[in-house]
């Protein structure tokens, strides 16, 4: 049966819905801090809390383990992309970034409850002005996003934070990814597309080299006028 620290049910992906109960720690923790996220308004009101956390666990068990990696997780809201993956990846250290004081609140007791305070953290502020910050950028292995901006902006959002050689995961919904993370423009990012995911759906990029020095650009210029 596995443990708190195992993290081997994360790559079943979808098979966790018939399997929920055998996650004798960790299931019922996610369901109470995401039924709780619900409750908060951090969670829309048709939202299936487990159904989320399982989709994305099943993420999760689709991308490479980052080790010790250092990872941040982008507009994080009630938190439930980036929790998840730090459960599936106990050694991973993250951050997580929102402007939303009650963001905030609400993940840093969530990661309580996970017991994992000794390595995650929440740094609350504008994502694209953090971005920026001496402390953050360049400085992370891995960027995970889910349902935070458009793929512009959260492309040129996260660059910021990522080293060469890092990688952003996004889930995705539905649409061309060809049409939405375009070459080209992702180019100018240091962004390439380098796997997709069909169940669940969601896109890596590598960080493969440096940005153009403009990017990322502050909030306004990024809203106003989008990279594409």
């Amino acid at each position: 049966m596995p443990s708190h620290g195992d993290a081997s049910w994360c790559a079943r992906g979808a098979e966790l819905l018939a399997e929920a109960d055998a996650l004798a720690h960790l299931g019922p923790r996610l369901d109470q801090i995401f039924e709780r996220a619900q409750e908060k308004g951090l969670l829309g009101r048709a939202t299936v809390p487990r159904r989320e956390w399982v989709h994305a666990a099943a993420i999760a068990g689709g991308v490479a383990d980052p080790g010790e990696g250092r990872c941040l997780d982008l507009g994080t809201g009630s938190g439930l992309f980036g929790l998840v993956m730090a459960a599936c990846w106990p050694a991973t250290r993250w951050v997580f970034t929102d402007r939303r004081l009650r963001s905030e609140t609400f993940v840093s007791w969530a990661i309580g409850v996970l017991e994992m305070s000794a390595r995650a953290a929440f740094v609350r502020g504008e994502v694209a002005a953090l971005a920026r910050a001496e402390a953050l950028t360049g400085r992370f292995d891995l960027v995970v996003a889910r349902a935070f901006a458009s793929p512009a902006v959260t492309a040129e959002c996260a660059t910021g934070f990522l080293a060469v050689g890092g990688r952003l995961v996004v889930s995705e919904g539905e649409g061309s990814l060809a049409d939405r993370w375009p070459a080209a423009p992702l180019r100018r990012l240091g962004l390439a597309v380098a796997a997709t995911g069909a169940g669940p759906r969601f896109v890596e990029l590598a960080k493969v080299a440096p940005q153009e020095s403009r990017f990322p650009r502050r909030l306004a210029a990024l809203q106003r006028v989008p990279l594409y």
